[in-house]
């Protein structure tokens, strides 16, 4: 049965609502405790409901701890103080805490432990110290190495020392509880001395945890050992909501059958609405102010995939980077002159742990990238025709010289922006036409070794469609440049385009044969005088954005291999390209309609050339 559409939306709205406030709720007990993050108890493709039990309870034990409410206090008074990043709140303070409960309590179990049982409010603080100390133990001894995985301390025995403070002082606190003296509670704990008939009534949980005490004391002790390395988890989250998640990402996720349990959407712009709709769908989407995804990214350690506007992308790799968390970025890592140029000096360093996604050169033309850097990554993806030498180097000695090329991307009016969708791409302040759509002609042309830093720029026409919806910016790029080697390259990306003139592929001509690649159909036909044949995407990773999502998922898994198979060196070689090109960025754009367009998008033949604007 289908709900009418304003029940639906008022549902959505009611939904979106709730869950906000909810997550407030539990976004401020976050800020007491340490919620697990969703790697400790989701493993491979299934969750562990007893992890999921064990460490949310370890965190809802936390919560009431009055060290906790210290902490919280501590840290804010700090935090007022300095604009620094959250103050540390060193275990001096938390041993000073501990030796002041041990000795109240044990003061208070051996002077006057007959009166203790008749006050109605010593009586609760006894039980919540005692719940207290069991939960430390607990969580600093155990706990806490499978929902921290990252945790800093100055020393290994940092908390270890502290445990004989909070066993006398837990002890004590049991003692009163008990009614009986100290010393037959700490042996019915940890055994002999005392006997059988000096224990207290009914002790066997005492006994328990003295035998999960002993196990936390050896298993801490081993700790000096080298420790069992195990696999990145497969949870993931993702930053950003727009276009690119729901449209390329979330359907590609979907077409490999990826479970919804493994990845999560962050993003700080999300209306009531909207998070009412992505629940209703079964996503996992928090909205979230950017310094809350910051302390969430931090604390649950998962990789991160970067899928907001451009001009945010450096901050969160520089973050990433800094924490050592795994990261893909989506194209272009950056727009801005002064970013590319530290993305260039430092990029060792920035994405040491991070992927540089593209959608071109990671997909569409996956085949000529294999065929230039035939990586083993790539191999699951691709299909050959038979008759292939399997030395791929032979196929591009025999092809010979570049004398042409020709790299097309002229989209019409649905893959292009609107006053709803991606409609700052073509800000030139934010990213542009230049970096959002010409790049992936210019990376393509890389990953095909063209080399475009010695070529010169011949002409190059700049236009903007007369009904664009974000008027006087760019939208049409038509660049022609001559190689060292006199070959003519062509490089072409437009929108608004009229359906007659909508292409996306690249040619290649070579003294020796030819290739073609039609990036709609993922397929490279390769023609020279003894080798006929394609490479093409299989048909199981033909759905938009399957290859890169899925190269993407490999790499924030498995890490890198024994060399990067992402576009990381292309993109910021591209980069450096169009800063460098002022005519780019300097040449105003001539304003086109539909008949204007094939005058603009230069040819790869000059003898075909008519009515070019130089």
């Amino acid at each position: 049965m289908t709900l009418p559409e304003t029940i639906r939306e008022k549902l959505e709205v009611l939904l979106g609502w709730l869950l906000r406030t909810l997550g407030g709720i539990w976004r401020f007990i976050g800020t007491i405790t340490t919620f697990p993050p969703r790697s400790s108890w989701y493993w491979g493709d299934r969750n562990s409901m007893l992890a999921w039990a064990l460490f949310n309870t370890v965190a809802l034990v936390r919560f009431i701890s009055p060290l906790q409410w210290w902490k919280r206090l501590y840290r804010k008074d700090w935090s007022n103080r300095s604009s620094s990043k959250r103050p540390n709140f060193h275990a001096l303070h938390t041993e000073r805490y501990f030796v002041s409960v041990m000795i109240v309590a044990v003061a208070a179990a051996n002077l006057f432990p007959d009166a203790l049982k008749y006050s109605p409010f010593v009586m609760p603080v006894v039980i919540l110290l005692t719940i207290e100390t069991i939960g430390w133990i607990f969580y600093y001894l155990f706990v806490r190495n499978f929902v921290e995985p990252d945790y800093t301390l100055y020393h290994r025995a940092e908390y270890f020392v502290l445990l004989p403070v909070v066993v006398v002082a837990q002890t004590a606190l049991l003692s009163i509880l008990y009614e009986s003296p100290m010393v037959n509670v700490f042996f019915a704990i940890f055994g002999g001395g005392a006997g059988e008939d000096a224990s207290p009534q009914g002790a066997w949980e005492l006994r328990l945890l003295g035998l999960c005490y002993l196990a936390l004391i050896i298993g801490n002790l081993r700790m000096m050992y080298p420790e069992t390395r195990f696999k990145q988890t497969t949870v993931f989250s993702i930053i950003g909501y727009g276009d690119v998640t729901r449209n390329r990402i979330l359907p590609a996720l979907k077409a490999l059958e990826v479970p919804g349990r493994r990845y999560d959407v962050m993003t700080d712009e999300l209306s009531n609405a909207e998070l009412g709709e992505a629940a209703l769908a079964g996503l996992r989407v928090q909205g979230a102010p950017p310094a809350q995804i910051e302390k969430q990214i931090k604390a649950q350690r998962h990789p991160v995939y970067i899928a907001t506007p451009t001009p945010s992308h450096m901050d969160y790799i520089q973050l990433l980077a800094d924490e050592g968390i795994r990261f893909v970025v989506e194209k272009p890592i950056s727009a801005h002159t002064s970013e590319i140029a530290q993305l260039k000096r430092r990029a060792a360093v920035l994405f040491k742990d991070g992927f540089a996604a593209s959608y071109y050169t990671l997909e569409k033309s996956l085949p000529l990238t294999y065929l230039y850097n035939p990586h083993r990554s790539y191999l699951k993806y691709l299909e050959f025709s038979e008759g292939l030498p399997k030395e791929y180097a032979s196929i591009t000695r025999e092809l010979g010289a570049l004398e042409a090329a020709r790299i097309e991307i002229l989209e019409g009016p649905n893959r292009s922006p609107s006053h709803d969708r991606r409609l700052w791409t073509l800000d030139p302040t934010k990213s542009g036409e230049l970096y959002e759509t010409f790049i992936h002609t210019v990376t393509v042309a890389l990953s095909a070794e063209v080399d475009l830093q010695r070529s010169n720029l011949v002409s190059l026409n700049v236009g903007t469609f007369r009904n664009s919806p974000k008027k006087g910016c760019p939208t049409l790029y038509s660049a022609v440049l001559e190689t060292p080697g006199q070959a003519r390259i062509v490089l072409s990306s437009g929108k608004y385009m009229p359906e007659a003139s909508c292409r996306r592929s690249a040619e290649f001509v070579f003294s020796g044969g030819r290739l073609t690649m039609d990036f709609n159909a993922k397929r490279l036909d390769i023609k020279t005088p003894t080798v006929e044949g394609h490479i093409r995407v299989r048909d199981e990773y033909q759905c938009n954005y399957a290859v890169s999502m899925s190269l993407a998922m490999d790499f924030m898994q498995n890490g890198w291999s024994a060399s990067r198979f992402d576009d990381l060196d292309n993109q910021l070689e591209a980069l450096s390209w169009l800063v460098s090109s002022s005519p780019f960025h300097t040449q105003p754009p001539t304003l086109y309609d539909d008949e204007d367009v094939e005058r603009l998008v230069q040819p790869m033949d000059p003898a075909s050339q008519t009515g070019v604007l130089l």
